[in-house]
């Protein structure tokens, strides 16, 4: 059985909500969601679909999350990977994202 979808390296689609690969995260619409299990972003109110930039969300948030801080990451940063996974695999931890 499949449970997860996701593109990467130079796939030229886009989701239905305008993610794409390479774009950053300044422009990126609507509220960004950490997801400190399964270590991806999610879209507020979007169900099933994540992604995620690189390595660096994945320390950022974690050090963030043991700090008990708010997870900050850059607007610079670039998707390199988004999922599609069935929405009953979202996480409940997640979390809300500030853009520096």
């Amino acid at each position: 059985m499949v449970t997860q979808v996701g593109i990467h390296e130079e796939h030229p689609a886009c989701t239905a909500e305008g993610l794409r690969l390479g774009m950053t995260l300044g422009q990126v619409q609507g509220r960004l969601l950490a997801d400190p299990v399964d270590e991806v972003l999610l879209l507020e109110g979007v169900a099933g679909l994540c992604f995620s930039t690189d390595e660096a969300l994945t320390r950022a948030a974690t050090a963030s999350l043991e700090r008990g801080e708010p997870v900050v990451l850059s607007r610079k940063d670039r998707i390199t990977w988004i999922g599609v996974v069935p929405p009953e695999n979202d996480s409940p931890e997640a979390v809300p994202v500030r853009l520096k």
